[in-house]
């Protein structure tokens, strides 16, 4: 296993021509073993001040998603705002649980304050593996998309891997149901101009004061044990030595938790 800490970004002035930076073929710097598997991520747990990735990176990685997964647009909507976040809010290291999402202001109840404005789409392993491949040579950020990505189940039946191409993939899992985000009937009504009937944003569910940690309860959307494969991946890559860390994609998984 080869670990390689290059924690900046990928440089965003090499993602303008991305088609030229991907005809290159550059080497993978590889941070995967040689079965083509991320591995030794759990190391990341002794950075105290993780990376809080910018707009810019997330726009390269819509720029990777588009031309190593799929030519079509439509699959990473990009609204007029540039990104999924209707509110002021901040990405912040929290003592204990990683990066989090903060308002930056008061949020009245029934606020539309995320859309899923920029979510991709992984049908099959081969897809993922292909996406880290192309930005294998930043370790953390590789990392991150695995502890980032879920299990949904948005079409009724039709498992697939999802990822939040923007900041909104730092909100964290609320604890003891104690979500102050989310999407109910109430919200919708609220918001008669947002054409939302599936709940795919997510809504102030009481006011949220400036400064309090936006938090959104993941059992909502994540399908846990639909897709063996993917859990193996995040496994493989996030796994420590002690048994309680062996298992990732599972609610009682205290990584699962944080991001």
């Amino acid at each position: 296993m080869r670990v390689d800490f290059t924690i900046g970004i990928l440089s965003v002035a090499a993602a303008a021509p991305i088609a030229s930076w991907f005809s290159r073929r550059q080497p993978i710097r590889s941070d995967m073993n040689l079965g083509g598997s991320l591995v030794g991520c759990s190391i990341l747990d002794g950075v105290a001040e993780r990376t809080v990735f910018t707009k810019d990176t997330f726009e390269f990685l819509r720029s990777v998603y588009l031309h190593v997964v799929t030519n079509d647009a439509d699959s990473v909507i990009d609204y007029p705002t540039g990104g999924g976040f209707k509110v002021p809010f901040e990405v912040v290291n929290v003592p204990g649980k990683g990066r989090g999402v903060f308002a930056k202001e008061r949020i009245p109840r029934n606020t539309l304050i995320w859309q899923n404005s920029h979510y991709a789409e992984f049908r099959d392993e081969e897809s993922l593996r292909l996406f880290l491949s192309a930005i294998s040579s930043n370790f953390e950020l590789s990392c991150d998309i695995l502890q980032w990505a879920y299990v949904a189940d948005f079409y009724r039946g039709d498992y697939h891997v999802g990822l939040d191409l923007d900041e909104g993939s730092y909100i964290n899992h609320a604890e003891d149901g104690k979500a102050n985000i989310g999407c109910s009937a109430e919200t919708l009504a609220k918001n008669p101009d947002v054409d939302d009937p599936d709940c795919w944003g997510e809504y102030a569910l009481r006011d949220i004061e400036a400064g309090e940690e936006l938090v959104v309860d993941y059992t909502e959307f994540y399908q846990f044990g639909k897709l063996t494969w993917f859990d193996k991946m995040v496994s493989e890559a996030w796994a420590r030595d002690e048994p309680d860390n062996q298992i990732i994609a599972t609610e009682e998984s205290p990584r699962w938790h944080y991001r």
